[in-house]
């Protein structure tokens, strides 16, 4: 289906339109046969078309030609055409995105738009998002408008990082990592401009990796919190734990607590979501999900709140570097909790299925 030619972008937007994706209801993927929210079929490749089109399309690099695929009659080809002009920073879409996300019927397009308007980074933008971030009845849409307001007055775009992630894809590599192999030894960007690598805890220490969702996932902050909260515990265990999110560099800074947080509908259950000295933890950025792809995590996977997102995971890493355990969730609300973690690694036995894990 792939190969090392750079493809055109008509083929790629007809490889996108061709493929039956999941439907998408309130911003959440959900499977025909069951009606749920999720993802349960692993061998589902709508990760696999999505991840691989944005690559080629920033591969191609052919701004104008991806420009006119905005209006396209497919919303999936309208949200990866918006996703790969946003990492491109091309200003000349602008218009087009402004009006993507006046106009678009589907939340997870208009939720793209204003997250490339932000990565762009042009402050003529900052009116049309306050707008929106007003006008807006689709609970997700404003949170994401308000944070793209600040990524430009914060940051003016620079996706480099991002940008030369999807570059770098391999889909030869994806999936490839099993329980029982050595861990690859790679380091990840933190939020605190540090890095992070598994490899230097190789022989002291079992490590703990948590793919997350994204600020907008209050699952995602009840973990934070649980984190924070057993903080001695996971010491007296020598355990290395570290959060991971498949965004840019300010998405990322903005889930742990290093970027203001705009109001979201559910605001009112967190008294405050800044964490400032109490995370304890490295978050670290996983550019363009590659890492998760190797790992069988298939980024955007399907939709959270309207945005395509990677499944929710847990990996563990023993002392000698191999991995004891790869957990990937089948809805946003599937994976071991903290507190089962912690039990996972007090018992050193790492058996685990959700008690609500969707199945086919």
């Amino acid at each position: 289906m792939y190969n090392d030619q750079l493809p055109s972008v008509d083929s790629i937007v007809t490889r996108i339109e061709s493929h039956p994706f999941r439907p998408v209801e309130n911003g959440m993927t959900v499977e025909p046969t069951s009606g749920e929210d999720g993802l349960d079929d692993f061998a589902d490749e709508d990760w696999l078309v999505r991840t691989l089109a944005i690559r080629d399309l920033i591969r191609c690099g052919d701004s104008a030609a991806i420009i006119p695929a905005l209006d396209h009659r497919s919303p999936e080809v309208r949200y990866l055409a918006a996703a790969a002009l946003g990492i491109l920073e091309v200003e000349s879409s602008l218009d087009r995105l402004h009006r993507l996300l006046r106009e678009a019927p589907e939340s997870t397009v208009r939720s793209q738009a204003a997250i490339s308007i932000g990565q762009i980074g042009h402050e003529a933008s900052i009116p049309v998002l306050k707008q929106q971030a007003q006008a807006d009845e689709q609970r997700d849409i404003p949170p994401q408008c308000r944070i793209a307001i600040d990524h430009i007055r914060r940051y003016d775009g620079n996706q480099s990082d991002l940008r030369e992630a999807f570059e770098r894809l391999d889909e030869s590599s994806f999936g490839g990592l099993r329980v029982g192999d050595r861990f690859p030894v790679v380091e990840l960007p933190t939020v605190d401009y540090g890095r992070f690598s598994v490899a230097e805890h190789i022989g002291e220490r079992r490590v703990v990796l948590l793919w997350v969702f994204a600020d907008w996932c209050p699952v995602c902050h009840h973990e934070f919190l649980d984190l924070i909260e057993r903080r001695k515990q996971f010491e007296e265990l020598d355990v290395a734990v570290a959060t991971v999110e498949c965004h840019d560099v300010y998405r990322s800074r903005v889930m742990a607590g290093r970027e203001p947080k705009p109001e979201y509908w559910y605001s009112h259950k967190f008294p405050d979501l800044s964490y400032g000295e109490c995370r304890w933890w490295p978050h670290v950025t996983d550019f363009a999900g590659a890492l998760a792809a190797r790992l069988g995590l298939d980024p955007l996977a399907f939709a959270v709140h309207s945005e395509f997102v990677n499944r929710p995971a847990t990996i563990i890493i023993e002392t000698d570097g191999t991995i004891a355990m790869s957990y990937a969730g089948t809805f946003w609300g599937d994976r071991p909790s903290v507190a089962d973690t912690f039990e996972l690694l007090s018992s050193g036995s790492y058996s685990y299925e959700h008690p609500q894990r969707r199945r086919r």
